[in-house]
């Protein structure tokens, strides 16, 4: 499990930069105020958020209640205006394919305020297996089949999202999406689309639901934590030791249950008493573990 107050660090949004002066002018137009390029978007950030958005139970709880009420219904197809009637084979299909892709593209927008869709071949679903039996055997049928496309939302960590100023004067964002597999960390995968609700910051933080709960969210983790190192702390004794000033004595101060004992180690405890009382024993130098 993720450390509360690290979760609380990592999660935090980067501080916006101070741009510097233009040296040359814009006339030119190599104004040196802004960064060229492409942003990239605050990973840190978005790890913490996921982290978060799967751990608080409270969030699970609203998300579970969200989903049932937007998709226990189940998905309908309208033309012009009427509800369709469907098969129970395309039925069965949406349910299997496409309630899983809205469930994933609504967390998506509550987590990160955009969704990432790439499509995929589907040879997993059951309308397919089912084909694929059907003209098992026929070569000629089977090399005419046709290969439907589904989407999906791909987990974080296989892709990053970066954004350019583009257009007629950089007023507008152009999305794109890098996947992280081998040999994949450069290319653009021009086939991916990023639907974004609300448009990330110029620092590359994300804006979302759970941008905007997760300092209240990560509080509660950190006041666990805090809470669960002070109890361990507290369950082992504090042990003082200190340089006596007569036959080398190291005085033991232990303090349990708010109870000090003084224990004499190198003499017996007649000899301590009266080495005592003769004369004072000035501080020695304290030492704490």
């Amino acid at each position: 499990m993720s450390a509360g107050v690290a979760l609380r660090k990592a999660g935090a949004r980067a501080a916006p930069r101070t741009r510097a002066r233009d040296l040359i002018g814009p006339a030119l137009g190599l104004s040196s105020d802004g960064k060229p390029g492409e942003k990239r978007l605050n990973r840190a950030q978005i790890s913490a958020i996921e982290h978060l958005y799967s751990s608080h139970p409270a969030i699970q709880a609203a998300r579970t209640i969200l989903a049932g009420q937007l998709l226990s219904g189940g998905i309908a197809l309208r033309r012009d205006g009427e509800v369709v009637d469907l098969k129970p084979a395309f039925k069965q299909h949406l349910d299997e394919v496409w309630i899983p892709f809205a469930r994933n593209v609504m967390d998506s927008f509550l987590k990160f305020g955009y969704a990432v869709v790439v499509y995929e071949e589907d040879d997993e679903s059951l309308a397919v297996q089912s084909a694929k039996r059907r003209v098992l055997g026929d070569r000629q049928r089977s090399a005419a089949h046709k290969v439907n496309m589904m989407p999906l939302v791909p987990t974080i960590d296989t892709y990053d999202v970066a954004f350019v100023q583009a257009g007629r004067a950089g007023y507008k964002r152009r999305y794109l999406v890098y996947s992280t597999a081998p040999n994949q960390a450069t290319k653009i995968d021009e086939e991916a689309r990023v639907i974004v609700r609300q448009q990330p910051d110029v620092e590359g933080n994300v804006n979302s639901p759970m941008a905007t709960v997760f300092d209240l969210g990560s509080f509660a983790s950190s006041l666990t934590e805090l809470a669960l190192t002070a109890e361990v702390t507290n369950a082992r004794p504090r042990v003082w030791t200190q340089v006596g000033a007569d036959c080398n004595l190291f005085h033991f101060l232990i303090a349990d249950a708010r109870i000090p004992a003084l224990l004499y180690v190198g003499c017996s405890h007649s000899d301590a008493k009266r080495s005592a009382q003769e004369r004072p024993r000035p501080p020695g130098p304290l030492l704490r573990f």
